[in-house]
């Protein structure tokens, strides 16, 4: 079964503010046709992110969000949570009362996000959580160098062999510029 969901209806913000996303799809399969990284992660009803950006699309897919996020991504989705995730991991981030289009928040993950997020830490402060394991599941999916994850991560490139071998990973994208 494929669901596609326009920007609207799955309520993001597509203004100039919201980034790039311009959509969201999600993939149930019975058996994945290859055993692919990404195959498995769409088997397993993976998220997949569209950036658009002039004249190339961008597709991102995002591994299975660990239980331990459910606080986050029960509130405002996978995409906002790791796009908090990406932009303020392992920040203590104060989450305005009343959001609004300018706002860092709103930037960093989106208006209506910023808003759903607001309800209910609104006023306060958030204590923005790594998520590393997500974090290397994903860029691994999507064809992203060990040298770029660790790059990114701040971490060494051992660090993230050893968590791609807890996950059983074994399709290690060579070379160092992809996704850089």
């Amino acid at each position: 079964m494929v669901e596609v969901f326009t920007p609207e209806a799955a309520g993001v913000n597509t203004g100039p503010a919201s980034g790039r996303i311009c959509g969201f799809m999600t993939h149930r399969a019975e058996a994945p046709l290859h055993r692919s990284p990404l195959a498995r992660a769409l088997a397993e009803g993976a998220l997949l992110r569209f950036g658009q950006s002039s004249a190339t699309c961008e597709v991102t897919v995002l591994a299975q969000a660990p239980a331990e996020l459910a606080y986050l991504t029960s509130l405002m989705g996978a995409e906002a949570t790791f796009r908090l995730i990406e932009t303020n991991g392992g920040c203590r981030i104060y989450i305005p009362k009343h959001p609004r289009q300018g706002c860092a928040l709103a930037r960093d993950i989106g208006l209506h996000a910023a808003r759903l997020l607001s309800a209910e830490y609104g006023g306060g402060d958030l204590k923005v959580p790594i998520a590393r394991v997500w974090r290397v599941a994903t860029y691994s999916i999507n064809g992203l160098s060990v040298r770029t994850i660790a790059r990114r991560l701040c971490v060494s490139e051992d660090t993230v062999n050893n968590i791609r071998s807890c996950l059983r990973l074994t399709n290690r994208p060579r070379g160092g510029t992809h996704g850089a």
